[in-house]
């Protein structure tokens, strides 16, 4: 349905359809489109970014658990 949105233009729309496909896929990255403020913390998990790929990490309890 997103792809036959005619309300955005052609570069506006394959950014989203390709965040979409990645959140449908289940992937873990930086959401760069909706800064969330929030003063609670989630207490044994990290996030890391490598530098070089920009690939994000989750980390629980000190295991990486993404990228499996």
């Amino acid at each position: 349905m997103l792809k036959r949105n005619p309300q955005f233009s052609p570069d506006v729309l394959e950014q989203k359809v390709a965040y979409w496909n990645r959140v449908n896929d289940g992937d873990v990255f930086l959401d760069r489109w909706a800064p969330v403020q929030s003063d609670l913390l989630v207490a044994g998990m990290e996030l890391s970014v490598c530098r070089d790929c920009m690939a994000t990490a989750v980390w629980l309890g000190g295991e990486r658990i993404w990228p499996r």
